[in-house]
């Protein structure tokens, strides 16, 4: 009887752990299509990657420096249409990284790495991981579609 038990236990939590990791890739599908409209994911290593007739949006991870960073950024005839930041906890009032005129520095040439960015005044080593990791997708991207 407890055999019996232990197995449907174990065959519950896999199954919720499959549905989770499903609805996550969903969710980034759908974080994907809010911004390029309707697309498919493409193999890429280290991120989410998703294409549209058009355009394709990353979407990438990286520890910050008081927590975890989610960021997408949209690339369109090689260059950088925009960058979102998703989830950060960086700076004081938690949107260090949400500041609007370093959001819009990101939005040029992707063929012209490494990236010229200022950082944000108060949230220095948060912005560099996010330049760093950009630069280091990007690069990646190009080198996939060269």
């Amino acid at each position: 009887m407890k055999f019996a038990q232990s197995i449907t236990i174990i065959l519950l939590l896999v199954a919720a752990l499959v549905e989770w990791v499903a609805n996550q890739k969903n969710a980034n599908h759908s974080i994907a299509e809010k911004h390029i409209g309707k697309c498919e994911a493409v193999q890429f290593p280290g991120a989410a990657a998703f294409q549209s007739s058009n355009k394709t949006a990353i979407i990438f991870k990286s520890d910050g420096f008081q927590g975890p960073i989610a960021a997408m950024f949209v690339l369109s005839n090689n260059t950088i249409e925009k960058l979102v930041i998703l989830k950060s906890n960086e700076g004081l009032d938690k949107s260090a990284l949400n500041n609007p005129d370093f959001l819009k520095s990101f939005e040029q040439n992707a063929q012209d790495l490494p990236l010229d960015v200022d950082a944000v005044s108060g949230a220095t080593i948060s912005s560099q991981i996010v330049i760093d990791e950009m630069n280091r997708y990007i690069k990646e991207w190009n080198k996939k579609n060269d």
